[in-house]
């Protein structure tokens, strides 16, 4: 017969730490909007197919839906700008790895 420990077999994992907490883009800064609403329009002129300048194409036509796509439609409209614009002004996600991973 085994004796019970009372122990058990799996280990304990440590607490992680928590990631602070991310502001909502009405919580930012002017210019952390502007980043923010800036990385949504280099992200949808990097995928642009219309062969379109830029200069010409308002950041607005790349805003989907979502809550901060929401936000950033509406920071275009109080903030006209093209796509030129926003050039090198946003935090822009990395470009996702496009290699097929078969």
């Amino acid at each position: 017969m085994v004796a019970d420990t009372g122990g058990s077999d799996m280990a304990v994992e440590e607490p992680k730490e928590l990631a602070p907490a991310k502001k909502m883009p009405d919580e930012m800064s002017a210019t952390e909007q502007k980043q923010l609403c800036c990385g949504q329009c280099e992200k949808g002129l990097a995928n642009d197919k219309t062969g379109q300048a830029a200069a010409q194409i308002p950041c607005a036509d790349y805003i989907a839906s979502g809550e901060v796509k929401d936000f950033c439609k509406g920071y275009f409209q109080k903030n006209p700008l093209k796509g030129a614009d926003c050039k090198g002004q946003g935090a822009a996600e990395k470009p996702a790895d496009k290699t097929d991973k078969k």
